[in-house]
């Protein structure tokens, strides 16, 4: 290895920024959750949810690798976000999210509730759709 492809920091600080870094994407998703389902776009005197992301978050929306934000997106949709509303908070397509709720473990929900504010039925994904044939079978 030559010198200048030399780690810069040790083993043990590398671990401890990345379980800092893994906290903090956790906690991220854990309070953009909070922050939709109490709407505090209203309590900001922002007209939507995509009004209050925009404005407040702007060009910090959390950027996650995959693998993260497949756990973050499984998260908020198991508190009840819809696939738009997770998709603005984290500045991916709505079109993102369902992926990653195709190929993510999380419990299903019956409702979400939309930007608008009203709660509807919860859309079955393909592997719902999935797992309730195998279980109708069984």
């Amino acid at each position: 290895m030559s010198a200048d492809l030399a780690p810069t920091i040790g083993a043990d600080e590398a671990r401890e920024r990345l379980a800092r870094v893994r906290a903090h994407v956790e906690q991220a998703g854990t309070d953009l959750t909070a922050l939709y389902q109490g709407r505090a776009w209203l309590a900001l005197g922002h007209d939507s949810w995509e009004s209050l992301c925009d404005a407040e978050l702007g060009g910090v929306r959390i950027a996650l690798p995959r693998a993260e934000r497949r756990e973050v997106v499984a998260g908020m949709r198991e508190a009840g976000l819809s696939t738009r509303a997770i998709g603005t908070a984290l500045g991916t397509s709505e079109a993102t999210v369902r992926r990653d709720l195709a190929t993510a473990s999380y419990d299903a929900v019956g409702t979400v509730t939309g930007l608008d504010g009203r709660t509807r039925p919860a859309k079955v994904t393909t592997t719902e759709k999935v797992e309730r044939h195998v279980d109708l079978d069984t």
